[in-house]
């Protein structure tokens, strides 16, 4: 199974490529976030670098949020595309479950959504068990009294293909929805919030 995955909600974009065998990676620099002329040109260099075409792809992956507002646009329209024009699936990844993958336990992982407030989601057992999934003050995040892990790096390219593939091998997949946890700056501007 060849896989093409995408994570455009932080800092840098991630595209991970999984050829069947290996993992491709490109992490260009945002440079002032400019993630929406980046993507199409890193999705090229990965699929050169791995010797395929996009024709060649089984299934496409996205992280669909929490994260950037406007990265989660780019991401989702941009798979979407790539996925009709192939006829080939998609599958969602949840940021929080990408920070999730490979722990174990009872524990929250968390983003950075400012004024510290954090975009976390609550596990039970592992990356596979979302009990919640929120938008929450540090302090009521601390009540809860369990492990957390914040985001303090890109999406690992190796941790998107994996969840990617379980997924996509489970048949989840997706018609790839954001993951909007709170409203945008402008809609919290407009509402005086």
């Amino acid at each position: 199974m060849k896989i093409l995955a995408l994570d455009v909600t932080g800092n840098n974009l991630v595209v991970a490529l999984y050829d069947g065998k290996e993992i491709f990676s490109e992490i260009p620099q945002a440079q002032g976030k400019r993630h929406n002329s980046l993507v199409m040109p890193a999705i090229e260099t990965i699929l050169d670098r791995a010797n395929l075409t996009i024709k060649d792809i089984d299934v496409f992956a996205c992280v669909v949020g929490p994260g950037s507002f406007t990265g989660i646009r780019i991401g989702i329209a941009t798979i979407k595309a790539l996925s009709f024009a192939t006829s080939k699936p998609c599958v969602a990844i949840n940021s929080l479950e990408e920070l999730a993958y490979g722990k174990e336990g009872h524990f929250y992982t968390l983003i950075d959504a400012l004024h510290d407030n954090f975009y976390a989601a609550k596990f039970n057992g592992s990356w596979e068990g979302i009990e919640e999934i929120s938008c929450k003050h540090i302090d009521d995040i601390k009540k809860d009294n369990l492990q957390l892990y914040f985001k303090e790096e890109d999406s690992k390219p190796e941790n998107l293909i994996a969840i990617a593939k379980v997924k996509a091998e489970k048949k989840e997949f997706s018609t790839l929805e954001p993951i909007y946890l709170r409203k945008s700056q402008a809609e919290r501007d407009r509402d005086g919030d």
